[in-house]
């Protein structure tokens, strides 16, 4: 499993206002040039000039060239700050900054999941080009024109009401991580139960064919849809991006929802149709978007609940055997146990990205999820961890704010008949240990040691819980 490359979260951490205004803070204007290296931006502020306008990363500033403004009075002297802010000097009237953006030197120094180029078309993050005010509240929204009339444009977000050909970006578009793809490529529409899922297929070399891929998107999104009773969102932006060989179907994929959700996968270039079977990564991240966005430093909670309910959910669809799927999650829960740095989890959390502890973070968090919803079985009749979840779904995926763990694990207790997550978590969370899953093992009927599947000579309540748990439900 390539499990240490499989990052969900926004790369923000801060979080997002929830309003929307009418009339847009900003109106901006996007041309790329022919061969993609490089991007000619005007952001307008009716409202006036701010102080200050920024990037969505510091970094941006050193591939910002030619900067100008001017307002309804004319020029507009513009100045940059430590911090790599432009600086008006003289603001509060209607106005305009004009920029370029080198791409050709982001690609070169930022390449990989910020921004790539394929032979025809380049997929790059807002982050490195749409300045946007220093201070933004709720209101702050943008009306965005992409003006690329030979290229095929594809973006998380909607099109605005007074302005058709025109994108609308709300506030968590300028707090929040999000792509865009631009140039020669293919795009799909799949349905999943009514939800728009809108695939770019960028070029590259792909043994896999369109008709597999497509459809396996739409059967990894019919196993997370059957979990939550409909797909998490209504519309949603993929993009595909053939990658190298790797031993895993889809080898990389992240969530990210800077305006409107979005997921990027990264192809094993080498797999073919057949190979789409054995893939996780894509209930995996379709998973990611029926929880609240959570924050990065609590990875064990976002990232442990949807790697235990990447199996849970594949063996309930008939994508693995149950014996498959308790086999998958004994040996993550051995690699769980042999990795990380000897910290807490939730230190080995907050650092993971630094550290690289992903096993121990994904693992020890699907352990405690086990944990919690063997718990929650055998202590109600009717309430598991998925009621908690399906509950949280329905009031809060849709949040416009990021979560604490904290917070999430009292949204589940509170949801419950029966608090349950609170008291396994706290006894893991601030533990070097790893979780032991002893008891779940054997109100499962599993053997401690081995994680061997079951035999025929288990007692009924265990068989009864592993089917509940694991069996294949009717689609």
């Amino acid at each position: 499993m390539a499990l240490g490359l499989v990052g969900c979260a926004s790369s923000s951490t801060s979080p997002a206002p929830t309003s929307h205004s009418e009339r847009p803070t900003m109106q901006a204007t996007l041309k790329p040039d022919p061969s993609l290296s490089r991007f000619e931006v005007e952001v307008c502020f009716p409202g006036g000039l701010p102080a200050r306008i920024k990037a969505g990363v510091p970094e941006a500033a050193r591939f910002l060239s030619r900067p100008a403004a001017h307002d309804d009075e004319g020029d507009v002297a513009l100045t940059r700050n430590a911090s790599g802010h432009l600086v008006f000097d003289r603001t509060g009237r209607p106005g305009c900054v004009r920029y370029d953006v080198d791409v050709h030197a982001v690609l070169v120094s930022h390449g990989g999941t910020h921004a790539l180029r394929t032979a025809q078309a380049l997929m790059i993050s807002t982050d490195f080009w749409l300045w946007r005010p220093a201070e933004t509240d709720a209101s702050t929204t943008t009306e965005l024109h992409i003006v690329a009339p030979s290229m095929t444009i594809s973006t998380p977000w909607p099109a605005s009401k007074t302005h058709p050909q025109r994108l609308a970006l709300d506030a968590t578009a300028l707090h929040w991580r999000s792509h865009i793809a631009l140039g020669a490529f293919e795009t799909k529409v799949v349905d999943v139960l009514g939800a728009r899922l809108e695939v770019a297929l960028l070029d590259g070399k792909r043994a896999m064919t369109d008709d597999a891929l497509l459809d396996w998107f739409q059967r990894a999104g019919g196993a997370v849809a059957a979990f939550f009773g409909e797909f998490p969102v209504r519309r949603l932006q993929v993009i595909a991006v053939p990658a190298g060989a790797s031993q895993d179907p889809i080898v990389f994929g992240f969530v990210v929802r800077g305006g409107g959700p979005s997921v990027l996968f990264f192809l094993n270039s080498e797999a073919t149709d057949a190979d789409l079977t054995r893939d996780w990564v894509a209930v995996h991240e379709f998973f990611h978007l029926g929880m609240p966005p959570i924050y990065s430093r609590d990875a064990w909670l976002s990232e442990g609940v949807t790697m235990y309910y990447t199996e849970v959910l594949r063996a309930r669809a008939g994508f693995i055997s149950t014996d498959d799927a308790i086999e998958r999650i004994h040996d993550g829960f051995g690699r769980g146990r042999a990795s990380g740095t000897g910290a807490t989890l939730a230190e080995e959390s907050a650092k993971m990205q630094q550290t690289g502890a992903y096993f121990r973070v994904y693992w020890a968090g699907a352990a405690i999820a086990l944990n919690a919803d063997i718990a929650q079985r055998q202590a109600t009749r009717d309430e598991s961890l998925d009621t908690a979840l399906q509950r949280l779904f329905r009031c809060c995926a849709r949040d416009k704010e990021f979560w604490s763990a904290k917070d999430v694990v009292a949204k589940l207790d509170a949801l419950a008949t029966r608090p349950f997550f609170r008291t396994v978590a706290e006894q893991w969370v601030g533990s070097a240990a790893f979780p032991d899953v002893s008891p779940a093992y054997s109100a499962l009927g599993l053997s401690e040691l081995a994680g061997e599947p079951p035999t025929q000579s288990r007692g009924a309540a265990e068989r009864s819980l592993r089917k509940a748990l694991l069996g294949r439900r009717a689609r």
